[in-house]
């Protein structure tokens, strides 16, 4: 869901879900590079993955995209949450921890 939000102009043709904190193998990353390459029929393609998963095994990641093939993208993901959102979630946390707590998790 998040590539596909910020994937304008971009083809997606297959995306793989992985459970959060997954450690990836090399075979893992082989087999997305060839099939990157295979669904893109000779044109451009990349892998993408979150910033988040690229620093959990940087090495092993730019081991395996090195030398010609479809290119490894990086995805940096970014949270913003609006005023409701902000105090909504002040409100939360202070009835839970206590109005002191409260002010501290705001800081």
């Amino acid at each position: 869901a998040t590539l596909r939000a910020a994937a304008r102009g971009v083809h997606v043709v297959e995306t793989v879900a992985y459970e959060d904190h997954h450690v990836f193998s090399a075979g893992e990353l082989r087999r997305a590079r060839r099939a990157a390459g295979r669904l893109a029929g000779g044109g451009p393609a990349a892998v993408v993955v979150t910033a988040k998963d690229y620093w959990r095994c940087a090495d092993l990641f730019r081991e395996s995209f090195r030398g010609p093939g479809p290119e490894l993208l990086v995805l940096e993901v970014r949270l913003a949450v609006d005023d409701a959102v902000r105090a909504f979630a002040e409100s939360f946390l202070s009835e839970r921890l206590g109005p002191d707590r409260g002010d501290r998790a705001r800081a």
